[in-house]
């Protein structure tokens, strides 16, 4: 690993390295069984640091394109990537389908399974399919508000920066209001880590001060942000809202720094990373099976399983879009313009249309499935 001169508060292959780190702190926070008061404590600071860790990563690669790309990009998000991203909740919860039905449950009515599939569980007998898929439906919400945010703010001279700056008062009010309804009626709901996105899209735009400044100064500017959220940890071990929005954000920022100007050229880290995605959404699927079928295992070798099958599971699926997706699109173009031309009577254009066709949609496809790194 090379520390060398960077063009970029966070790298691509910065970025691969910390996707891999904080997906490495998930599955230990979901998985590893503690024992202790000290383990449960570390477990409570894993979890809203990983959720605050991905957010930085997305408000930042959502700043730094916007600069890149401009108005491009805000179509980009609309159109492509808030649609893309709930897509993939839906199918997710397609497939946690087979947990639920697995583990001997049922719903009482069409309306209550279609709802939980759509991840709107608005009707009575509607569940929450996958308890650890909220990261994604968060990210969704982020990415609207963005957009609507720098559609409010077109004609500010710095839009980005207004657009961070609402945001962020926007996470900090969101939050300040589910404090009051915990207080008052005992719920212990939270918009985990909130905070991180607007911060992460800080950082993108003042990303060439920020460079010079962690030039000189990365490492204490790391340890003081890692010693003050540690001593508030200890400080206000029982403060739920503090390590929900205030002490996460400050450790992952603290390892977001650290990582400045690391620039690995390992493709097997590059590798984790396109692999994080899938691991992130079907570990869950694993967990809750073996626990369900067989309580008998000890929890660390259903952990150690677990985590065996989503990073197998993983592998699979990747292997299976990067080298099936294109015969399988063949396949289905050809059948989409046959019947296209025997109702329409366009025969005579049938391999004008397909050749015309196929390079576009494959483009399509190719950006769905790239959807799986975004974090």
């Amino acid at each position: 690993m090379n520390l060398c001169k960077t063009e970029a508060t966070i790298s691509r292959s910065g970025a691969d390295i910390l996707r891999v780190l904080f997906e490495t702190l998930v599955l230990i926070h979901h998985l590893f069984p503690t024992q202790t008061a000290l383990g449960s404590h570390i477990s409570t600071i894993l979890g809203p640091m990983a959720v605050s860790g991905f957010l930085l990563l997305s408000g930042y690669g959502v700043g730094m394109n916007y600069k890149r790309k401009g108005e491009l990009y805000l179509n980009t998000l609309i159109k492509s990537r808030i649609p893309r991203t709930y897509g993939l909740i839906v199918f997710t919860n397609v497939c946690y389908l087979l947990l639920f039905f697995l583990t001997g449950k049922s719903f009482p009515s069409f309306f209550a399974l279609l709802t939980s599939v759509l991840n709107a569980p608005i009707v009575s007998g509607s569940v929450t399919l996958s308890n650890w898929l909220y990261f994604l439906s968060d990210l969704m919400i982020y990415y609207l508000l963005f957009w609507l945010f720098m559609q409010l703010f077109e004609h500010r001279r710095d839009r980005l920066l207004h657009t961070a700056k609402t945001l962020l008062m926007f996470a900090i009010s969101v939050a300040c209001v589910l404090c009051l309804i915990n207080i008052t009626t005992g719920s212990t709901r939270y918009l985990r880590g909130c905070l991180a996105f607007p911060i992460g899209i800080f950082i993108a735009h003042y990303d060439g001060e920020l460079i010079k400044i962690l030039s000189k100064y990365k490492y204490l500017i790391a340890g003081v942000l890692f010693i003050v959220a540690l001593a508030l940890s200890i400080a206000f071990i029982d403060q739920r809202f503090l390590f929900e929005y205030v002490i996460n954000v400050m450790f992952s920022l603290s390892i977001v720094v650290l990582a400045f100007g690391f620039n690995p050229q390992n493709k097997w880290i590059k590798v984790a990373s396109r692999h994080v995605i899938i691991v992130y959404l079907s570990h869950e699927l694993f967990f809750k099976l073996l626990k369900y079928h067989r309580p008998d295992l000890s929890s660390y070798l259903i952990m150690l399983v677990t985590v065996a099958c989503a990073i197998l599971f993983a592998v699979l699926w990747r292997k299976v879009l990067d080298e099936y997706k294109e015969k399988v699109l063949s396949a289905l173009l050809i059948g989409w313009v046959n019947t296209h031309a025997f109702f329409m009577g366009l025969k005579p254009k049938l391999l004008q249309s397909y050749a015309k066709l196929k390079p576009i949609v494959l483009g399509k496809i190719n950006e769905l499935i790239e959807a799986y790194n975004d974090f």
